[in-house]
């Protein structure tokens, strides 16, 4: 576990922040209705902390409290000065914060099938305020036709590891659809390395 955490502060190097792809200042720092929400960012599944730290070190002002859920294992070793709270999750359990701002995913579904993947969204789905809250999914955005090496080795190592994928614009609106959201907005980086944003909110 120790060399994946070390894997994972080390993937963004040369890559975008999603704060840099999202327009997170508007949609998140400016847009959260103060004093009537207590958590405003979720990170689900968020091991050390690595973005959630980002994300509070970016807009120290925010009002709202910053929150990494992860097992144990998954952020032992987390800095414990940043000012985000950590707390222990299943994501395959329901969800104990109801109504938070944010719930963010990174790098989370690409490793589960979606038989799998549906289940995590749906304890998502099942604390989600209908109004204020909203998912943000940080991840590849494989395009149907042109995929870059680094996006196909990644396809097949999914594959061959955890019977998962990444997945295609369709394949992602099709899984969140399926489980009771609306697509609000999908955000792609300039680039052909960097995570797409996929902003989602609960079905009307």
């Amino acid at each position: 576990m120790e060399d994946f955490n070390l894997w994972m502060s080390g993937i963004n190097v040369g890559r975008a922040a999603w704060t840099d792809v999202y327009p997170a200042e508007e949609r998140i720092v400016r847009g959260l209705d103060k004093g009537s929400v207590d958590v405003a960012f979720v990170d689900v599944g968020g091991g050390q902390g690595h973005q959630a730290i980002e994300f509070k070190k970016k807009y120290p002002n925010m009002e709202g409290r910053i929150i990494v859920q992860d097992l144990p294992k998954g952020m032992k070793g987390h800095d414990t000065t940043s000012g985000v709270e950590f707390q222990v999750q299943d994501f395959f359990q329901e969800q104990s914060i109801k109504g938070a701002r944010v719930y963010y995913l990174r790098y989370i579904l690409h490793d589960y099938p979606d038989s799998s993947a549906e289940i995590i969204l749906k304890h998502i789905h099942k604390a989600l305020d209908p109004h204020a809250s909203r998912l943000i999914i940080n991840e590849w955005m494989v395009p149907e036709r042109g995929a870059s090496w680094a996006m196909s080795a990644q396809d097949l190592n999914m594959l061959s590891m955890f019977t998962s994928k990444e997945r295609t614009e369709a394949q992602w609106r099709s899984l969140l659809t399926r489980n009771g959201y609306d697509v609000v907005e999908v955000f792609r980086p300039d680039d052909k390395i960097s995570e797409c944003v996929i902003e989602a909110k609960r079905s009307s």
